[in-house]
């Protein structure tokens, strides 16, 4: 995700509903073992398609992942407990 990549995963249905329920998306391209071929075939073919699945992961990573991001988070539970 942090290379602006599309990035393929298949999180349970209960991962599925708390991503889905905290961040309103799903931050990843889903399939499942049945359905990952045609996924990596319209990876594969349609360019802007895939360029969109990138940008969302590099969003998300950037949204919740960035090193600033948490390292306030961090701050403000050290500074809630002290």
């Amino acid at each position: 995700m942090c290379f602006k990549q599309a990035v393929i995963a298949a999180p349970t249905d209960s991962a599925r509903i708390l991503i889905n329920k905290y961040i309103d998306y799903e931050p990843y391209v889903y399939a499942t073992p049945d359905t990952l071929y045609n996924v990596l075939l319209k990876l594969t073919n349609d360019k802007e398609y895939r360029d969109k699945c990138a940008n969302v992961s590099f969003n998300y990573v950037k949204k919740y992942h960035d090193f600033p991001v948490v390292a306030n988070k961090l701050i403000n539970i050290y500074k809630s407990i002290l």
